[in-house]
């Protein structure tokens, strides 16, 4: 039987028949789930997990080499965004970098470690402002086409890239123990 498509992909109301053997869905909003952004952050880095699992056991990185990169450093930056709570929005990874070490440094926790600035300094070296991984190239300015992205060639690991994320992960995780946020 053909599945009908008339109906909205969204429901905002009569809920009723729903109940716990409903998995195929989720509520999302109001008293559902975390929905602030470590939350979201998670979710993100849980996805580009399980496309990093199924790329790698079915040989087809180049399939997803974009998405894993989008939700890595998208889950890093709302991360940092939690962490930092900056007074002005920004995709800047490294002065949110920037701003974490600081706070930890003043609250006494020594600050990041190297590692960890120098792999969001790789993540923002090669997406500054946070479109790079989503679209093929940058919008156009001043009446000038638009340019690629990554004009050249470069190789991504995807298995490195997910353990790097997790090493960030956990960094991260340890910030918001210390910070208690």
């Amino acid at each position: 039987m053909p599945r009908d498509f008339s109906q909205p992909m969204f429901h905002t109301d009569n809920f009723d028949e729903i109940d716990e053997t409903w998995t195929h869905g989720t509520f999302i909003g109001g008293l559902a789930g975390a929905y602030h952004d470590a939350g979201v952050a998670n979710q993100y880095m849980l996805a580009s997990d399980q496309l990093v699992s199924w790329a790698l056991q079915n040989q087809r990185a180049y399939d997803v080499i974009l998405p894993v990169l989008f939700l890595c450093r998208h889950g890093l930056e709302l991360r940092l965004k939690h962490l930092v709570r900056p007074a002005k929005l920004t995709h800047d990874l490294v002065a949110l970098t920037s701003a974490l070490d600081e706070e930890l440094k003043t609250s006494g926790f020594g600050g990041l470690t190297s590692e960890f600035v120098s792999r969001v300094g790789e993540f923002h070296l090669f997406d500054e402002r946070a479109d790079a991984f989503r679209f093929h190239a940058a919008k156009a300015t001043k009446g000038l086409p638009p340019k690629a992205h990554f004009p050249e060639e470069i190789w991504v690991d995807l298995a490195y890239i997910r353990d790097v994320a997790s090493r960030l992960e956990s960094e991260l995780a340890w910030c918001a123990r210390v910070l208690r946020r």
